[in-house]
């Protein structure tokens, strides 16, 4: 059968002294080759004192966006930047994600006993 991803969940740490930004950029393809013409969204940008390690649901960010949650390739683009040349640069500290693999049923369907990940499709 054919499994897909389910982005669920980006966290991040960063900090946004006054003056500066972190913006996140998203793109998602079904093959890499689309991935590297796919057009990229704007998905959150972080201003003002923010600091510490955050996290949002990729699911309502991406569904916003009106990008399409299962497709196989995610890439995240992070800009760091500064609204006032003497302003303290950003500081980029990780990102990690939370993945769990689709597999073709939801919650009112029976799951595929072949898949791997069948136990996520009963949450």
């Amino acid at each position: 059968g054919e499994y897909r991803p389910f982005w669920d969940q980006l966290y991040w740490e960063a900090e946004t002294p006054d003056d500066s930004y972190v913006t996140f950029l998203i793109r998602t393809a079904d093959t890499m080759i689309e991935l590297e013409t796919a057009e990229e969204h704007p998905l959150l940008t972080l201003t003002g004192r923010h600091h510490g390690r955050t996290m949002i649901l990729l699911e309502d960010s991406l569904a916003s966006l009106g990008v399409s949650n299962t497709q196989r390739y995610l890439e995240i683009r992070v800009e760091l930047g500064l609204y006032d040349d003497h302003a303290v640069s950003p500081v980029f500290r990780s990102m990690d994600m939370a993945v769990r693999c689709q597999c073709r049923c939801d919650r009112n369907s029976e799951c595929d006993p072949t898949c791997p990940c069948d136990s996520d499709c009963r949450d």
